[in-house]
Order: C-alpha cells, then structure tokens, then sequence
C-alpha cells in the first residue's frame, strides 16, 4: 500500500504541497479495501511517531466531516463542529473529493480509516503515550459518527481493545478542553481557531474528565468547560446533565483558591440554569428534575466550600425553602441535600433573628 509512503515527511511540507497529498492519501485509504495484519504491521507506526501523528490528526477530522448534497456549491459547504476552514479543506480537497457528496464513498473511506486506526498491528502497544492518546482521540471522534452506523460501531469496539486511558495526562486534558472549548486565534498561531466539537463528542470528554482531579485544577479551563456545555446554542439535556455532574466534582476536587475565586461566576451559572429552566426553556422540557435537582446539590456544595458567599445573606436560605413549595418531589429531596450542606455556613444566632 502506498499509505506510508505518502505520510512521510507530509508535515513538514508547505500547505500548498501538503493538500495534493492528503488527497492522494485519503483516496488510497478510501481505495485500500480490507488490510490483512501483514499490511496493517508494515505501517510500524511505534517506529514511526510523526507518520502516525500525520494520520491520526487526519483521521480525526475526517471522521468529524457531515455529508453534502451532490449538487451543493464548494463554497457554500458549512464548516463541521470541530474543525476550521482550512482543516476542512485539507480533508475534502476544497470540497471536491468525491466522498464529501457521495454518502457511500464517505462511509467506505471512513470505515477504511477506522479499521486502520482501530488496528493494534498498525500501532502496536509500545507505541508512546502520546500516540496512544491521539489515537483515542480520533477513535472517540469516530465513535460519535451520526450519519454512519458501522463507522460508530467499529469505533466504540476499537475503544474497548484499547488500554485504558490515563484521564490524569496533561495532554489528554489539554486535548478534551481544546475540542470542547474550540480554540482562539493567537498571534503565533499557525493554525486558524476551530469551532468546539459536536455534542455528542463533547459528552463523551466530559465523562472522563468528571473523574481527573487534573481537569479541576486548571483554571479557568474547567469552569469554561462547564458554561460551554451547560449554555452553548447546540447543546442537549444529556449534555447539561453531564455539565452538572462535572461542576459536582470540581465543586469538590478543585483546589480552594480556585473554587473561591470562581464562586461569583458558579452562582450565577446555578441561578441561570434554575432560572431557565422555570421560563419554560429548553431545560424545562428535557429531563429538567434532573438538571434542576443536580442544580439545587451544586447551590448546597458551593456555600459548603466557600461559606463566605453567603454567611452575609440570607436571601439564598429563603430562596431554597421557598423552592420546597413549588418544586417536584424528586427536586424537593435534592434541596433537602443542599440544605444540609449550606447550614453549617449560617451562624445560628443570625438565622433565628432573621427568620
């Protein structure tokens, strides 16, 4: 197969000469059939880091391209969730390759590219770290497909046959908040800002970071993470849940001086979720017990955390008694969790005055 041979040295060409040869290795992946573990070990990507990092950044934002209609206008084709113009055209040759309007084409060039990134011959387990990361990466990527239901499956085994992943690295972490968050264009930026990836992405990093103690103390990543997905246009119940779950274990796990500096700004995120989801939002109409429940448990950890927020106010004592009037039953036994925890904030001899 000719795949190896057009990855090397791709990376270090100009962007004029690298588009020509990223077409022609994706037309050889889409062209390359059903490799045996012979061709798939000859890649030897252990042995060749900067070839495989070639593929699997290649990998990864093909599988985040959508089809089009065949008659729709290059020009006109919308940038998909994760990637920037300039990405996008490297992967669909300025949006003339023939797999972006053709579905099969697409479906069978993707299913190519899993199977090679999927296969433990092609990357073999000494593979570093590194690579093993930006591997699950594109495999997770895969794993989310929407439009085609074998790429999703064979990415999801793939993710099985892996070895776990370690959710403590700094560059997964690094790598979940970039997809999540989209990038900004910089000064020294070589590269154009991305657009955050699609939710269903999204939800998959967030399980992992809901259980890194290293996602919680970068600041302010993490609490960009958790308004990106609490409040973005596109995002879903299932998302917005994951988001509360996520802003539970920072609440928890991130550092003191962190969550006291972020308080002001969790506050408000609580009130706004509480606050839109009784307009009659959104929220409301997706699994909105659960959403406003988990908010009512975040109210109760965040003044357990930082007491000073509101040992001076007792509007947030009346606001959450108030709440057992109006809320369902199943919310009513999450305020009774908030409650718990925001007491001991309260000094006694001011509540009984105030009350």
């Amino acid at each position: 197969t000719a795949i190896p041979h057009l990855l090397g040295g791709m990376d270090s060409r100009s962007k004029a000469q690298q588009a020509p040869l990223a077409t022609a290795l994706l037309t050889a992946v889409m062209r390359c059939g059903v490799l045996d573990d012979s061709q798939l070990k000859g890649f030897d990507f252990a042995r060749l880091p900067q070839a495989a990092e070639t593929l699997l950044a290649c990998a990864k934002d093909l599988f985040m391209v959508n089809p089009v209609q065949q008659a729709q206008d290059p020009g006109t084709i919308p940038i998909a969730a994760g990637l920037n113009a300039e990405r996008q055209a490297l992967v669909t040759n300025n949006g003339k390759a023939s797999w972006i309007s053709d579905k099969d084409a697409l479906q069978t060039l993707k299913l190519n590219m899993v199977r090679i990134v999927g296969s433990e011959q092609a990357f073999p387990t000494e593979a570093s770290d590194q690579l093993h990361e930006r591997r699950f990466m594109a495999l997770l990527c895969a794993s989310a497909d929407p439009y085609f239901q074998k790429v999703a499956d064979y990415g999801k085994d793939s993710l099985k046959r892996m070895r776990p992943i370690d959710s403590e690295s700094r560059l997964f972490v690094d790598m979940a908040n970039t997809m999540i968050l989209g990038t900004v264009a910089t000064r020294d930026d070589a590269e154009a800002p991305r657009s955050p990836v699609a939710p269903a992405i999204r939800l998959r990093l967030l399980g992992f970071l809901s259980r890194s103690i290293t996602a919680v103390s970068i600041y302010p990543q993490w609490i960009k993470v958790i308004s990106e997905c609490l409040f973005s246009t596109n995002s879903t119940a299932k998302l917005r849940q994951n988001a509360m779950i996520f802003l539970q274990w920072a609440l928890n796990k991130a550092p003191e001086e962190q969550v006291l500096h972020a308080a002001p700004t969790l506050m408000k995120n609580i009130h706004q979720v509480l606050a839109e989801s009784s307009a009659g939002g959104t929220l409301s109409m997706l699994n909105a017990d659960t959403i406003r429940g988990a908010s009512y448990v975040a109210w109760g950890t965040l003044v357990r955390r930082v007491p000073t927020l509101i040992q001076e106010d007792l509007d947030h004592l009346h606001s959450i008694f108030g709440a057992f009037e109006t809320e369902s039953a199943t919310v009513r036994l999450s305020i009774q969790e908030a409650l718990v925890a925001m007491l001991p904030a309260y000094k006694p001899q001011r509540i009984s005055s105030n009350l």
